[in-house]
């Protein structure tokens, strides 16, 4: 029986309901006659702009019975406030798009007023209603998109069961695409206007990012790909993951986003913290806890791919009240290779030439990807990723910083990289990060870091990790 946390770990982004929507439009109207409608499917975005909102109506619905239905069974909601949370967050993030899509009536091309014919605002909010709730009430539409959302498993079939048995029963789930509104206890939860979603450059209230979907092969469904190599859209107890902002004006481009101020919490059923007894890097006795991922003010990446990865490298350098940079070591957890003993790391104590900074690669060995840490999240369209280099300060530093490089691979290929750092100064209240735009890496700057991982460095130096692209 699946954990009763997977499904809503499995519901789609709003970007990933669009492209699919795309994709099905395409195979159910190969049949139309386009030339009695007055506009190619290409153009039609009053088409695409029902069935996404009708989508997104079929969603939340399948949302309130899987939810009455779980509610039930146990006391799940109770037990669980963060899971909550992440299922009021995925409902504002639906309704925040509905909003979007209705503000912009007046604004599309589409068949509203070419076959329709609608002259008037009051005629094609009337057209646009009838045709969003034709498609949320079609079960023969549900049975073929629910594949597209939920491709992984027997989930689409499991939750088309559920509305199925709901039918004679259905509330009524008005759209903010027709009233304009948002419950105000959902309003303000999720990000709104699409600045989240690539913009929206012809402002017809459909963003970017939903009209430009990523490349399928023929015949396959949205996002099945990560599904048939191997992987799961999503992963069972993700954490709850939540907030933050933009790390700096340019912090996005075609393959990462960056946000800073984010807050990450893994599910309560999650595994316990436990204690750990190893040697650390003065050659004494420690004892820690091992804590499930929970923190805040953490920094995340995001990789816009199906099959994304992020390599991430760490350097640490602290500076002494004289001034000066310490030349020592840190440590961090117990070394995979000795348990008993701490992993140790050189701190960098040049830090005015650049080949003198001291990198290691943060992830679990011998896997080279940050993921294996198991602090992110996946949906079907991306990977992201949180961290919160974290600090013992002591008063013998005026100063403490981390500094990372974050590359992003997608489908094999290094497509950009991203050069941070958190640092923490004295009489500070709190530590700060220092964000560069995300651009595209060097040539000679990925094989430096490919080289620093693998076992292609000297035997002497090298950290032994999986070659990565």
């Amino acid at each position: 029986m699946r954990a009763a946390s997977d499904w809503i770990d499995e519901l789609p982004t709003v970007t990933t309901v669009a492209h699919a929507v795309t994709e099905q439009l395409k195979v159910d109207t190969v049949d139309w006659r386009f030339d009695m409608r007055g506009i190619e499917l290409k153009d039609d975005d009053d088409l695409f702009a029902v069935y996404l909102v009708g989508t997104l109506v079929l969603l939340r619905k399948i949302i309130l019975y899987k939810y009455q239905e779980e509610k039930s069974l146990s006391r799940e909601r109770e037990a669980n406030p963060d899971r909550e949370a992440k299922l009021q967050f995925m409902v504002a993030t639906y309704l925040e798009a509905e909003l979007l899509v209705g503000q912009a009536v007046g604004n599309r091309r589409g068949y509203l007023t070419t076959a329709q014919k609608c002259r008037d605002i009051g005629c094609y909010r009337r057209w646009f209603k009838t045709g969003y709730s034709n498609v949320y009430i079609s079960a023969a539409y549900r049975a073929r998109i629910l594949p597209r959302l939920f491709p992984c498993g027997d989930r689409a079939a499991e939750l088309d069961r559920l509305a199925q048995s709901y039918a004679k029963q259905a509330p009524v789930l008005p759209s903010p695409a027709e009233t304009s509104t948002i419950e105000p206890e959902l309003k303000g939860v999720a990000p709104a206007g699409c600045c989240v979603y690539g913009g929206d450059a012809n402002r017809n209230g459909l963003c970017d990012d939903w009209q430009n979907p990523l490349p399928t092969t023929p015949g396959s469904n949205t996002g099945a790909s990560a599904c048939s190599a191997g992987g799961e859209c999503s992963r069972p107890n993700q954490p709850l993951f939540l907030n933050g902002q933009l790390a700096c004006e340019q912090c996005e481009n075609e393959w990462m986003e960056v946000r800073r101020g984010v807050s990450a919490r893994q599910p309560s059923n999650d595994a316990k913290p436990t204690e750990v007894t190893f040697q650390n890097c003065k050659g004494q006795m420690e004892t820690r806890k091992t804590n499930p991922p929970e923190l805040d003010d953490g920094i995340s990446i995001r990789v816009k791919c199906a099959r994304g990865h992020v390599v991430q490298f760490i350097s640490r350098e602290d500076r002494l009240t004289n001034g000066e940079l310490e030349s020592d070591q840190y440590g961090l957890g117990p070394d995979p290779a000795n348990p008993g003993k701490q992993a140790c790391f050189d701190k960098t104590a040049d830090d005015k030439d650049p080949e003198k900074r001291k990198w290691r690669t943060d992830s679990k060995w011998p896997d080279p990807y940050y993921e294996s840490t198991g602090a992110y999240i996946t949906s079907c369209d991306s990977i992201t990723t949180i961290d919160a280099p974290s600090f013992q300060f002591d008063p013998k530093y005026k100063e403490m910083r981390a500094v990372a490089k974050s590359f992003a691979v997608c489908d094999g290929k290094v497509v950009s990289v991203v050069d941070w750092s958190r640092e923490f100064i004295a009489g500070s209240a709190c530590p700060s990060y220092h964000v560069d735009p995300p651009r595209t890496p060097t040539l000679d700057e990925i094989e430096k870091f490919r080289k620093l991982s693998s076992s292609e460095r000297p035997s002497s130096e090298k950290e032994g990790f999986k070659p990565w692209p």
